[in-house]
């Protein structure tokens, strides 16, 4: 039974069943719950999925797996680079081919910016509070309402560092430099990180 109260389940381990009846799930991939069906999990569908755990366990459609909702757990690198211990770690849905659960740093460690208007566009959203330059000229001022681009203090050409805004799984106790790499994380009990025009 997947239900249980405060006190029952220190592991925080729940048992669901596995839905998706094309795409297998494997030990150490990150699941959602699938929504409207009691018990049961499947893969992310988008990016922002709200992941409930990483699954233990190995199975096709309609096995049951157990799925760890608490404490440190082993994941899988996607294909998009290195994560540092420490790093904040999220799903990683469009470098990991699709509805798989692989996962990435949350920390973009280098983006050349370059321009001579006031406002320049971000790559991805960015946590307020988390950009820092790394090199070059110009002075970040304020990163704007929405999260997606910063205002300098004039023309500019430098290189930031900065977190993207998405769900947060957990954060690394261990590097992971190569693709499908296993790693550790301590999952997150704060999932959502929500956003504001403070740099």
């Amino acid at each position: 039974m997947s239900g249980f109260g405060h006190g029952q389940n220190p592991e925080g381990i729940i048992s669901l069943r596995w839905i998706d009846s094309t795409n297998p799930v494997r030990k150490n991939d990150l699941v959602r719950l699938a929504i409207g069906t009691a018990d049961a999990a499947e893969f992310p569908h988008s990016e922002n999925d709200l992941i409930v755990g990483v699954s233990l366990d190995e199975g096709t459609f309609n096995n049951w797996i157990q799925v760890a909702t608490e404490g440190i757990v082993r994941v899988r690198n996607s294909k998009a680079g290195t994560v540092n211990r420490g790093d904040p770690v999220i799903l990683d849905y469009t470098n990991s081919g699709g509805t798989v659960g692989k996962v990435r740093s949350a920390f973009i460690s280098g983006e050349h910016i370059a321009g001579t208007t006031y406002f320049d566009s971000l790559a991805h959203k960015a946590v307020p509070g988390s950009i820092r330059k790394a090199s070059g000229t110009g002075t970040p001022e304020y990163l704007s309402a929405e999260g997606t681009a910063i205002h300098f203090d004039g023309s500019h050409d430098c290189t930031i560092a900065y977190q993207i805004d998405a769900p947060v799984i957990g954060y690394a106790l261990d590097e992971a430099k190569s693709p499908n790499q296993l790693f550790r994380i301590v999952i997150s009990k704060q999932r959502h990180i929500k956003n504001s025009s403070t740099l």
